[in-house]
């Protein structure tokens, strides 16, 4: 599976669709690409996100990237991008391994974050040096899982303004 650019799109509040990358498979980001309103992507493959040129995977409207178990997601590349609009999600699901290394940004700098959030039940390891930005605007991280920080930096945008917008559940990682 290749992610090459354009927008995959439904109409909110008729239909939704389903993109699925099966145990086994590959897919990788070759150029920004769009998943909008309720088109969600679930990888149970090896799917490589990362860019050393700020290429971006954006998700807006209820849209999600879920890995599911046996599934990994890797960030790897100078400025990799995955942008959250208006209230979509990245699920990191128990079982499932996402990987990120050197600089990434996962979130939005502006209120169009608004209601997004990123999960982690699973295994997230972040490798340095680099730092992990994560301006959530209203959205949320919320930390259930393993956690790892290999020489790096993990900036949770509104943490100390809103201490519920980056929380850990539990005493993993």
């Amino acid at each position: 599976l290749r992610f090459a650019g354009g927008k995959a799109t439904t109409i909110l509040g008729s239909n939704q669709l389903l993109l699925y990358l099966h145990a086994g498979g590959t897919g990788s980001l070759l150029a920004s690409t769009t998943l909008e309103n309720a088109v969600f992507f679930e990888n149970s493959g090896a799917l490589a996100l990362g860019s050393a040129g700020g290429v971006s995977l954006t998700l807006i409207c209820c849209s999600e990237v879920r890995n599911m178990p046996g599934g990994t997601i890797t960030m790897t590349g100078g400025d990799s991008r995955l942008y959250l609009k208006s209230g979509p999600a990245l699920v990191n699901n128990l079982g499932a391994t996402l990987t990120i290394n050197g600089n990434a940004l996962i979130g939005r700098v502006d209120a169009t974050s608004n209601g997004s959030y990123l999960k982690n039940f699973g295994t997230m390891v972040v490798n340095g040096p680099g730092t992990l930005n994560m301006p959530m605007g209203t959205g949320t991280f919320q930390q259930f899982g393993d956690l790892t920080v290999n020489n790096a930096t993990i900036v949770c945008s509104l943490a100390s303004a809103n201490p519920d917008k980056c929380s850990f559940q539990d005493n993993n990682g």
